[in-house]
């Protein structure tokens, strides 16, 4: 693009331009900075309000995000571009030389092909003779077109980039932007929320496991392996009952049957030499625990305006730059469009236009099987698995693997210095071998050992681009809906609803496999051909979805969206959908604000909305605070007269003066926690909040001591039969699952329970000789917790704030700490900002429960959170949007707009979306008075044709 004065020009732009034959704009008093732009066929105005997001107005959806490709490259390029070579397993190409492992990181993205599947999708709608696939195709082109326009400004040293990111990104080797980029980005996003084999992996491998060590008939502890994977929620919270149970129109017709229930599995041969392959690839619950999202939307009846309202605020990493990025596309009398997408993509994947809008959480749908294969000599000494083809299962068939060769270019810089040749297999039926990693290679499956292989709905070409497309010109909830259900195929999510008419809906269609009865596809299963799936999926009618209501409200919290868990067990009543959701106190909390806020005589608002988005109750505490508040009261009175609990004397005796005044004082504290979890520090700091924070502080601390004192000795002895003296087994919320249970209804446990009525699960197995009670399990838990406080935050208890350990540091991808927010030399959180909430909280800061590395600070940050903070009323005359970013929409550490939206982020605090011209203009004057250039013209160059 070139800078030019083009007076002639642009005095015939009479749309954009002041002239005497037309009425005055809201945006005549912004000076206008004129650039030549070849890829658009009419002027385009780009208006930066004051937040620096992009406010795109232009005559056709096709230069509209030619100029939205522009603009974003322009803020996120290196993003962009670190975000396709992941997806595309090339990463080591910029800087495998530097850092070895990202040639493994390849391997194991290459693995999955998303980048040959998204070439696929492209060839698919380049084929298509659909208006609709061609309006596609050249979407695609021109919002690539306006990326290279960006690229070929910075090669030419037009433009240049931040002079950190120059110490590590060469600009010189960046490649230009294609279609099938952005395509593998929406692969990518899919993949991450929904590919999810390790969940299988892991509960197949620690059930095995279990059913060994504690395998003897007359061990109380034999039907621990039936407990470790708990399916059943800690909250009675299921969307499409509560949906059905006020007067929704809501799905399923015809659901199919229940599966059976589990039984102990075998082990599974390679499982530890695949795992490494694994791990942070896809929907990796070994290190994203809180990946999810909150999602309601309430019918007009139960607001006080009478608009529907929808409110999304998605769970992903919290990182720098964010994962979403904001703009406004406005195409003149078609589209008005505003929201979020991931930066990479056309359009807007979570937002609004005139008439609808929209949220998503993912559903947690099992959409992924893993299969023990038997690899055998095809005959020929080449390598083939054994397989009864359900067509004819008399026949057992022997099918020779797939080659795949995968060439690994090495860089430093994105300069090739380097390349690795590395092989792959593919199971023709199923899908690829999972690879054991070795010495940055692959070592080749061997006759006669077992192997496991993936199958996954999103190994085949599917559309989810053109589904979001559609959605974002969406006029009611009905066509936002079949825009859904006929194109979003992989990923699923939730996807609530409401238009201006104020009609609500909510769907969850995806591809789902349909599995034979008998299979149980939360193992591994075997790959003879007994457990393959159809050959057509699971039908639309037989999937949860509900249009409208009387009562008008559905919450979606990454829950069970058919109440198939409810009645617990492991799993009893499973049916297609999936099984490791998560446990539903979201959900319940979310609905019972919801149902609270409607009784009153102002019901419902956008303020209320954003309310419960902020919410940080203690749903934890609220089940667990009795449990400890009992130990504590007792352990005081055993303390001040021995004998009167005989099972808590040796915690009593273990307490020396100073710890009989930390219990004291503990307890004093605790019995007057409200269940809020306010940091203490920052902005939440009244003394309410303070001795709020330090109750909050002391209960967490003691979770993690009981969750140890509970499960620790089994979970070891589990641990060291899979793999001795390495990384814990990744049991994540299945822990506090199993703890819950046991302390209050030991009678749901497979496990055995004491005389006294406890779960055996609170006897140490290392004790011979005594049987250890909850009660004294919980006491010595408080014990231990007050020493560790006291150790790592000082003595005085007035210290303890939550925010001193719940702290949280937006990571840049690149190594280097001047890009994190606040970085070390930051001079008020040098550590990470102080942070309310907890592990299931509405507004989530999940630390999850690291075995691996019991520090006590390290153990309380978090990374996943809020990426987004989305409220919209769906007015008659429009809708009214609010939302805010974990950062800044520009990354760039010059920019004021780097991280300007951190602040009002940790304080829960949303901006209103400028969305009609006068609310643009008046933003964007803000943005010029603090010296930004708040409007940009692209101009067609005059000397091209059109």
């Amino acid at each position: 693009m070139k800078k030019r004065n083009l007076l002639p020009i642009l005095l015939s732009a009479l749309p954009l331009c002041a002239c005497q034959d037309r009425q005055a704009s809201p945006f005549d008093g912004l000076p206008v900075h004129e650039m030549i732009a070849s890829g658009v066929k009419a002027p385009v105005d780009i208006f930066r309000d004051e937040h620096g997001i992009p406010h795109i107005y232009g005559d056709s959806l096709t230069d509209v995000v030619y100029a939205q490709g522009y603009v974003m490259a322009q803020d996120r390029l290196v993003q962009m571009d670190l975000l396709r070579h992941f997806a595309s397993g090339t990463v080591a190409e910029l800087l495998g030389a530097l850092q070895e492992d990202l040639i493994d990181s390849d391997i194991s993205m290459r693995v999955h092909h998303l980048r040959p599947t998204a070439e696929q999708v492209w060839q698919q709608i380049s084929a298509s003779s659909t208006d609709e696939d061609k309006a596609l195709v050249q979407a695609l082109s021109r919002f690539a077109a306006g990326v290279n326009a960006y690229i070929t400004e910075l090669s030419a040293g037009n433009r240049t980039l931040p002079t950190v990111l120059n110490l590590i990104y060469n600009v010189q080797n960046t490649t230009p932007w294609t279609e099938v980029d952005s395509l593998v980005l929406a692969r990518l996003q899919a993949f991450e929320l929904s590919f999810d084999p390790g969940s299988e992996l892991d509960r197949t491998q620690a059930e095995a496991m279990a059913a060994k060590v504690f395998k003897d008939a007359a061990d109380p502890r034999k039907g621990l392996w039936a407990d470790l994977f708990r399916v059943a929620p800690i909250a009675d919270a299921y969307i499409l009952p509560d949906a059905q149970s006020c007067g929704m129109a809501a799905g399923m017709t015809n659901p199919p049957r229940p599966l059976p229930a589990g039984k102990a599995p075998a082990a599974v041969s390679g499982w530890a030499r695949v795992r490494k392959a694994l791990f942070g690839i896809g929907l990796s619950r070994a290190i994203n625990q809180a990946r999810g999202s909150n999602n309601w939307v309430v019918g007009p009846a139960l607001t006080g305006s009478g608009h529907a309202i929808v409110s999304n605020d998605t769970h992903l990493s919290l990182s720098n730059p964010p994962v979403f990025y904001l703009s406004h596309l406005v195409v003149r009398d078609q589209v008005n469009l505003m929201g979020v997408q991931f930066p990479g993509l056309p359009g807007v994947v979570l937002g609004m236009n005139d008439h609808l809008a929209w949220g998503a959480t993912v559903t947690n749908a099992d959409v992924t099987d893993v299969y023990h294969e038997d690899i055998l000599d095809c005959g020929d000494g080449s390598l083939c698995v054994s397989w009864r083809d359900p067509a004819q299962p008399a026949t057992q068939k022997k099918v020779p693997l797939k080659k795949r060769v995968e060439i690994i270019r090495i860089g430093r810089l994105g300069k090739i210095v380097d390349q690795r040749t590395v092989t792959l297999w593919d199971v023709p039926h199923h899908g690829p071998l999972l690879p054991h990693l070795s010495g940055h290679d692959v070592a080749a499956p061997r006759i006669g050992t077992p192997e496991i292989s993936v199958r996954y709905t999103g190994y085949q070409p599917t559309h989810e681009v053109r589904a979001i497309l559609t959605l974002d010109q969406a006029h009611s909830v009905d066509e936002g809906i079949a825009a859904i259900e006929r194109d979003f195929s992989v990923g699923g999510q939730n996807w609530n609803m409401a238009d201006t008419s104020g009609r609500i809906g909510w769907t969850t269609h995806v591809n789902l496999p349909r599995r034979p009865v008998g299979a149980q596809p939360w193992y591994v299963l075997p790959g003879d051909g007994t457990a393959e799936w159809a050959a057509d999926g699971v039908p639309a009618a037989q999937q949860p979805r509900a249009l409208d209501a009387s009562c008008g409200m559905v919450v979606t919290a990454n829950n069970d969206p058919l109440g198939s868990t409810r009645q617990g067990g492991s799993p009893p009543g499973l049916i297609y959908h999936g099984w490791n959701y998560d446990v539903g106190a979201r959900a319940d909390r979310i609905t019972t604000l919801l149902r609270q806020g409607k009784a009153t005589p102002e019901r419902l608002s956008v303020e209320k909305m954003q309310a419960i988005q902020a919410d940080h109750h203690a749903y934890l505490g609220q089940l667990l605070l009795p449990v400890l508040m009992d130990a504590a009261g007792k352990l005081t009175q055993e303390v001040a007269t021995p004998g009167t609990y005989p099972d808590l004397s040796l915690v009593a005796r273990s307490l020396d003066d100073p710890g009989k005044a930390r219990l004291a004082d503990a307890l004093a504290r605790l019995s007057g926690w409200q269940l809020t979890t306010a940091s203490g520090l920052d902005n939440e700091t009244t003394p309410a909040e303070v001795a709020e924070s330090i109750a909050t502080s002391i209960f967490h601390v003691w979770l993690n001591e009981f969750v140890s004192r509970t499960l620790g000795d089994e979970l070891k002895a589990i641990d060291d039969a899979i793999l001795p003296d390495t990384t814990p087994h990744p049991y994540g919320s299945f822990q506090h699952k199993l703890v819950i249970a046991a302390a209050l209804h030991p009678e749901q446990l497979h496990v055995g329970r004491q005389g006294n009525g406890d779960s055996i699960l609170f006897d140490d197995v290392s004790t011979a000789g005594r049987t250890e009670t909850l009660r004294e399990v919980a006491a010595g838990a408080l014990v231990g917790a007050l020493q560790l406080l006291s150790t790592q935050l000082g003595a005085d208890a007035g210290q303890w704030q939550w925010g001193r350990m719940h702290r949280l540091t937006l990571n840049s991808p690149l190594p280097i700490d001047a890009l994190n927010i606040p970085n070390a030399k930051d001079p008020n959180f040098p550590t990470g900002a102080p942070r309310h909430g907890d592990l299931y909280s509405v507004d989530v800061g999940d630390f999850g429960l690291r075995r691996d590395k019991p520090q006590l600070l390290a153990d309380y940050t978090y990374r996943d959170g809020p990426a987004i903070r989305f409220v919209a009323e769906l007015g008659t005359d429009g809708p009214r949007g609010f939302n805010v970013l974990p950062g800044g929409e520009i990354f760039d550490p010059d920019s004021p707009h780097y991280a300007d939206q951190f602040t009002l982020w940790r304080h829960n605090q949303a901006f209103p979306l400028p969305f009609d011209p006068a609310a643009v203009a008046a933003s964007a004057q803000i943005e010029e008075s603090h010296g930004g250039t708040s409007r940009v013209r692209l101009i067609p160059d005059p000397g091209k044709a059109q």
